[in-house]
């Protein structure tokens, strides 16, 4: 599944229809710190943070094939957070952050195609696609 969602994201992110916007998001596995010679007290203190990686592909505005700019531009965010929950109100939120930046660079999709390998267990049920509508 992994391999043809991969297959399919790349022939459709050069082709990307005007308007329209690509996120592909997914929860990173919790980041522990841990002391790296641990003394006997520390043993049962763990403190974890929550990664949230969003990536979006959208057009380059500006796009001039004469300065050999990219049409299409590619956004990297990383939404720490120290909950440990993979829960639907950070993805809103991840959702909602993302919107601002867009609108602050110009950028107002009225399509917006979100690629999650659909882990129930983090993108929990469809609120958090609800949110985006």
């Amino acid at each position: 599944m992994a391999k043809w969602q991969e297959k399919e994201l790349k022939a459709y992110v050069p082709n990307l229809p005007p308007n329209t916007i690509v996120s592909g998001i997914d929860f990173f596995d919790n980041y522990a710190f841990k002391v790296q010679n641990k003394i006997q007290h520390m043993h049962w203190f763990s403190f974890q943070i929550t990664i949230l990686v969003h990536i979006t592909y959208h057009r380059n505005l500006t796009f001039n094939p004469t300065y050999l700019k990219s049409r299409i531009l590619k956004e990297i965010h990383y939404y720490i957070s120290d909950k440990k929950d993979h829960d639907t109100l950070f993805v809103q939120q991840a959702f909602k952050l993302n919107w601002e930046f867009l609108n602050k660079i110009s950028c107002f999709p009225k399509c917006h195609v979100v690629w999650s390998h659909g882990c129930s267990g983090q993108f929990k049920f469809a609120r958090c696609w609800y949110f985006l509508l």
